[in-house]
């Protein structure tokens, strides 16, 4: 806990991503975002375009996705994030040689310690 902090409850999906747009929105040094999953669908593009609108204004944007989690987004989608100077990092990346052994579906960014 620090001083002057505090806490939220979002008690739903729309609610919970108004108040991501607006802290999105309102940033203006950096944004760290993660996420488990980040979809190629139309809140998806919401997302890509408010953070390449913010790393245009200066802002830092930095990107970690779940490599599980967006196994369906098409690359292209994180390249155009890239290209649009965020910073994305995919976490845990699946490897093939690895699929069906212990451990591909463990090791996720959401998980609880």
């Amino acid at each position: 806990m620090v001083a002057g902090n505090h806490a939220t409850l979002l008690v739903d999906g729309p609610a919970t991503y108004a108040a991501m747009l607006e802290a999105i929105q309102n940033a203006t040094d950096h944004i760290n975002l993660e996420t488990y999953i980040f979809e190629d669908d139309d809140v998806g593009h919401r997302f890509a375009d408010l953070l390449l609108q913010k790393q245009s204004e200066g802002v830092q944007v930095n990107l970690i996705y779940d490599s599980v989690g967006c196994m369906n987004t098409p690359a292209a989608f994180f390249q155009r994030l890239r290209e649009g100077g965020v910073q994305v990092l995919e976490f845990n990346p699946i490897n093939p040689m690895k699929v069906g052994k212990e451990g591909f579906l463990i090791h996720r960014d959401h998980e609880r310690f």
